[in-house]
């Protein structure tokens, strides 16, 4: 077992969920030092199976909370905790807002990636969060951020707004991270606009998006190089793998259904699937078998087909 991955997990559990050290030893029955030691480093006990005992908390409670959303109707509902892209990709936010830097978190549509935002977004209560779309150009994507930080132009000059954004980043005690969701669709000038905040503010920035803006931050001739050089960290959104979309929703054969040709499963399709399933096990008065998540896969559009 890889104890690394278990702490992290479990201090990903303990600020997602709000649940205290000493609950998560409660319901294993050690102390909360035991957990505390285990965390840092230093229990002298068995590690292995301190961990292992952690786990099952963490996938009981998950358990119990996928119990109170069945009914439930967003994606956000399953919140990919204790997975892999859901921890790697905390791990490069948290780095990027400790070391103020730029960041890309991006892959491919349905991977969980809007839900990783929002889980920023409520643990770091002064960042900002916009999400882009296809109207967003440079003079609307300004106009988000001034209203998003409170403030308010009299002018209607890009320049003017530039600079009321800058002057208030760098008032003393305003510590704000600036998180875009949907970057992709963002121009150049936006980008621009960004790299500038960033240069004279040094405030924190992810980007969130497709494989279009990895794309877009290349440029086709160099436009926004100096933008790029300045991304320290990123992470690529793979998908769950079978034990993950397995513990997420508790079933055995949505994973089949929703895998893609990397041997992973899109989390979207997942949970759309999913609670189609449950639905329809419902109104057959069944449980949702494998024979329930084939029909429900018959009603929707799954992948590429």
């Amino acid at each position: 077992m890889d104890l690394e991955l278990v702490r992290s997990e479990l201090r990903s559990f303990i600020e997602q969920t709000s649940t205290s050290q000493s609950a998560v030893a409660r319901a294993i029955g050690v102390s909360p030092t035991q957990i505390s030691q285990f965390l840092n480093g230093k229990y002298p006990g068995d590690n292995e199976g301190l961990a292992a005992d952690i786990v099952k908390v963490m996938r009981n409670h998950n358990q119990k909370a996928l119990k109170k959303s069945k009914e439930a109707a967003t994606d956000e509902e399953f919140v990919p905790y204790f997975t892999h892209d859901f921890s790697s990709a905390m791990f490069v936010i948290d780095d990027t807002i400790e070391d103020r830097e730029m960041a890309v978190i991006y892959g491919e549509p349905g991977t969980g990636k809007s839900v990783i935002m929002k889980a920023a977004k409520q643990k770091y209560p002064n960042a900002v969060l916009i999400e882009a779309t296809l109207n967003t150009n440079a003079a609307a994507f300004l106009d988000e951020l001034l209203l998003k930080l409170n403030l308010s132009v009299s002018g209607k000059k890009a320049s003017d707004k530039h600079r009321a954004i800058v002057d208030f980043l760098n008032k003393p005690n305003t510590d704000k991270v600036i998180l875009v969701d949907e970057a992709e669709h963002l121009s150049v000038r936006s980008l621009e606009d960004l790299r500038r905040i960033y240069d004279f503010t040094g405030t924190p920035i992810v980007l969130c998006g497709t494989y279009i803006l990895i794309k877009n931050l290349r440029g086709k001739n160099g436009e926004l190089k100096q933008l790029y050089s300045r991304i320290c960290g990123k992470w690529v959104m793979q998908g769950l793998s079978r034990e993950e979309c397995e513990q997420i929703f508790q079933n055995p054969y949505v994973f089949k259904w929703s895998e893609n040709p990397n041997g992973y499963a899109n989390f979207r399709i997942s949970a759309k699937l999913y609670k189609k399933a449950l639905k329809l096990a419902r109104t057959q008065n069944t449980e949702v078998d494998e024979d329930t998540v084939e029909d429900a896969s018959e009603m929707m559009i799954l992948g590429d087909e």
